[in-house]
Parts: structure tokens; C-alpha cells; sequence
């Protein structure tokens, strides 16, 4: 499935085997056709995303996690896209921020470690 996503003002063309990356773009849909680039994920990106989750949760000592090809599949596109970005002046932060009397506060870390949790809070 390919659709061409608006992100960071930038309209970028994705390929992907699982609709989980479609339902998590969907809000992002362009109506513009033409990308200013194209990402496409493999089997073998998703399995690099397995493999590096599990060396993850061994450095940490928690149990290795067992996750779906699809959430796999999602981070594989944001790393490749996160990739391709600097070439457009633009860097992006797997984060979630929160602002407080004005400031903007970024919280940075690794997927499922808790910032929607603290930033929500």
C-alpha cells in the first residue's frame, strides 16, 4: 500500500506492508500526489526493528518484548523518514512535549518508556 503523507511540511510518499502504518497516518493523508520523497519498508527493515528492540530490553534487563510486524513496521518508516529529513533541513525527536507557562518541555526516550504517560499527567 503506498499514500503520500504531509509531515513536517514535507510531503512524503510510504510504502508499507501493514495497514498499521496507514491507521496511525491516516490524519496526515496530502492531497498533494507528488512527494518530495519515498520511503518503503521491507520485511527485513521489520525484522531489523525486532532485532534491535530485543538487544534494547537485554542492555535494560527487562523481558524481551514480543511486538507485532505492523508497530514493527511503523517504527521502521519513522526511522527511515527521520533519516531522509536532515536533507530537508529538518530533524524529528520521537518524543512527546508539553508546554507550562509558556516554556515547551520535550521528553525524549525510547518507545514505551512512559513520556505520554508524564506529559498527560
Amino acid at each position: 500500500m503506498t499514500n503520500t503523507y504531509r509531515i513536517a511540511e514535507r510531503n512524503i510518499a510510504v510504502t508499507s506492508l501493514h495497514d498499521e502504518v496507514y491507521r496511525l497516518c491516516t490524519d496526515y493523508l496530502s492531497p498533494d500526489s507528488a512527494p518530495d520523497f519515498t520511503v518503503e519498508t521491507t520485511q527485513a527493515d521489520i525484522d531489523f526493528e525486532r532485532v534491535k528492540s530485543a538487544r534494547e530490553d537485554e542492555i535494560v534487563g527487562i523481558p524481551i518484548r514480543q511486538f507485532s510486524d505492523g508497530y514493527l513496521e511503523i517504527l521502521a518508516v519513522y526511522r527511515k523518514i527521520a533519516e531522509k529529513m536532515p536533507d530537508y533541513d529538518t530533524i524529528l525527536f520521537h518524543g512527546s512535549c508539553v508546554a507550562v507557562d509558556g516554556v515547551g518541555y520535550l521528553f525524549t526516550a525510547k518507545s514505551g518508556t512512559g513520556k505520554s504517560t508524564h506529559t498527560r499527567l
